[in-house]
């Protein structure tokens, strides 16, 4: 009837990771915060295994969607304290 205890705690780290990607997005920026998010993502949600890949993954994502947003489409995106 309920979920065994590792989706449940793959399900917090899901919602935690949410709410903590929302909170850093304003101090860290865009990139990082979503590079970070990714891996957490991937990693302890997804449950891939292969760092390297995850690491690609995440770059590559944060990236083109970066691409996208503020070269094609010309708007702006957090910056963080960094930059």
């Amino acid at each position: 009837m309920f979920p065994g205890k590792g989706i449940l705690i793959r399900q917090t780290v899901g919602v935690l990771s949410l709410v903590g990607y929302g909170i850093a997005l304003e101090y860290l920026g865009f990139f990082m915060t979503t590079v970070v998010f990714m891996v957490i993502i991937l990693r302890f949600v997804s449950l891939k295994k292969n760092w390297v890949m995850v690491l690609v993954t995440s770059l590559l994502v944060a990236l083109a969607i970066y691409l996208l947003f503020v070269i094609l489409l010309n708007m702006l995106l957090p910056k963080g304290i960094f930059l």
